[in-house]
């Protein structure tokens, strides 16, 4: 089940139509209803796609638009194809097929390295055995990612975060901060 919506997941987690649910658990979804926990499992690298013709194949001169609205991932693709302006972040391992004549690219970026922070959103008296096994699995791994050569946003640092900005003098940046 496909659930884009964060409070539609909650909902689901919370009366059991689902066992658990991947998403980034913002202040806001911080405060989850009685019964619901999160555990932050994942710091997904991002990565920029651009077209063919985007500058960032020369140069860093980016303007990021926040605004909608989003019509699907193949729409985004034929923009971003066509653009000498326009570009995106995807996950790292986010799959997207596209056609070959596109010629969209990924740009890893490092110094720091842009993650996006997945937690697991599930019902605490949730017996299902594999809800158990796939959270102590995840517990075992780690987000991963963390520390001074990352960026997270910063509604999404962890304390280790700031600890690790104290011990390396470097603060954590937010994209748009000066270097």
């Amino acid at each position: 089940m496909t659930l884009f919506d964060a409070d539609a997941a909650i909902a689901a987690v919370r009366s059991g139509t689902i066992d658990a649910s991947f998403r980034a658990v913002t202040p806001l979804a911080g405060r989850l209803p009685d019964g619901v926990e999160a555990a932050r499992v994942l710091d997904e690298p991002v990565q920029l796609l651009t077209g063919p013709a985007h500058e960032l194949a020369a140069a860093f001169g980016l303007t990021v638009d926040p605004i909608g609205p989003y019509f699907g991932t193949e729409p985004l693709l034929d923009v971003i194809a066509d653009s000498s302006a326009l570009a995106t972040f995807v996950g790292e391992q986010t799959r997207l097929v596209w056609p070959a004549d596109y010629g969209l690219r990924r740009v890893a970026v490092h110094d720091p390295t842009p993650v996006y922070p997945h937690s697991l959103i599930w019902r605490g008296d949730n017996p299902h055995p594999a809800l158990t096994t796939l959270r102590d699995h995840l517990g075992s791994t780690g987000p991963g990612h963390g520390g001074a050569e990352t960026w997270a946003p910063k509604w999404a640092q962890r304390p280790t975060d700031r600890d690790n900005s104290a011990a390396t003098g470097h603060e954590p940046r937010r994209l748009g901060d000066a270097t």
